[in-house]
This record gives structure tokens, C-alpha cells and sequence, in this order.
């Protein structure tokens, strides 16, 4: 993932990268969001690898610049991987596209879909929307 930014929506600053995962083309990353506080900006995101598991597997990260999106740090794990077997199907596996974040002076909350095996075995899909507040 690259971070570029504008306060004009015209000019724009040349693109920062954001992941570290080398820019593999096995490696996807889907549902970004990004949020800012006081010179800190934090990029949420989900990084699918689409040579293990067929793909199924979504982990949530987190990747944080303490100077104002000049550099970014390695990214944190987030919560448990979402399984695509049991995610939704719209044209396709569908991830989930409800994902936000925000930040304050003492904290920076991630919210994101994921998909885990239903407890009840005769049903198909099963998707939840998990949280994650943070002290940066």
C-alpha cells in the first residue's frame, strides 16, 4: 500500500509506502482506511495472500507514522485472520466492506468484517465486524 496526501485536492505528495510485504504479486491488500491525530497517521488494512489457502485468508493490520506519514513502522496484527470460506458471495467471495478508523490524542480505533466458520454447521456464511481500540 502507498499513502499520498493533498490538502487541496489538486497537489499531491509524492506516494509513501505504507506495507511492507515487498509488493508480491501474490499479495493483496483490500478495505484500507486511514485516520490521522496530531501529526500521527495510522493505515488499517487487509493483506490476503493468494498463494496460501487459495487466497482464503485475511489478516487485519495496522500500519503507524509518527511523523506526520513520512515513514511508516512495521505493521501490527490485528485480531484473528477472517477466513473467505465462510464469507459472504456477491459475484464472488465477498470480504466485507465495513471498515473505518479514528484516532484521538490517546487512542486510534479500527473497525472490520470478518469471516469465521458458523457455529452452526448447516449454515453457510457467517461474517462479524470486529473492533480494536489501541494506545498508540
Amino acid at each position: 500500500i502507498e499513502l499520498s496526501s493533498s490538502s487541496d485536492g489538486r497537489h499531491w505528495s509524492a506516494p509513501r509506502v505504507v506495507s511492507r510485504d515487498g509488493g508480491a504479486a501474490t499479495i493483496q491488500h483490500i478495505t484500507a482506511v486511514v485516520t490521522a491525530y496530531g501529526g500521527r497517521v495510522f493505515v488499517a488494512y487487509g493483506t490476503r495472500n493468494t498463494a496460501i489457502d487459495s487466497g482464503n485468508l485475511i489478516q487485519q493490520e495496522l500500519s503507524s507514522s509518527y511523523n506526520g506519514g513520512a515513514t511508516f513502522g512495521p505493521p501490527l496484527l490485528l485480531g484473528p485472520q477472517s477466513n473467505l470460506r465462510w464469507a459472504a458471495f456477491a459475484g464472488g467471495k465477498f470480504p466485507g466492506d465495513y471498515a473505518g478508523a479514528s484516532a484521538t490524542r490517546n487512542r486510534v480505533m479500527i473497525a472490520w468484517c470478518a469471516s469465521s466458520r458458523p457455529a452452526n454447521p448447516s449454515q453457510k456464511y457467517h461474517q462479524t465486524l470486529f473492533a480494536a481500540v489501541l494506545r498508540p
